[in-house]
């Protein structure tokens, strides 16, 4: 057992916990990428005439 912030954590719940947090981090990671880019950029073709938004709108 793991103690966390005065809290026993199991295996299973520090795995859980760890997966979460790593998800968390990869959404803000996204979020940033995606924020510093330009409209010119978000809008530019990716293949066959699709651009970046359309595609994740199909």
């Amino acid at each position: 057992m793991i103690n966390l912030d005065n809290t026993t954590m199991k295996g299973n719940e520090l795995l859980v916990k760890m997966v979460f947090d790593r998800w968390n981090s990869l959404i803000q990671n996204c979020d940033t990428l995606i924020d510093s880019l330009s409209d010119d950029q978000l809008l530019r073709e990716i293949a066959l005439g699709i651009g970046v938004f359309m595609f994740w709108a199909i």
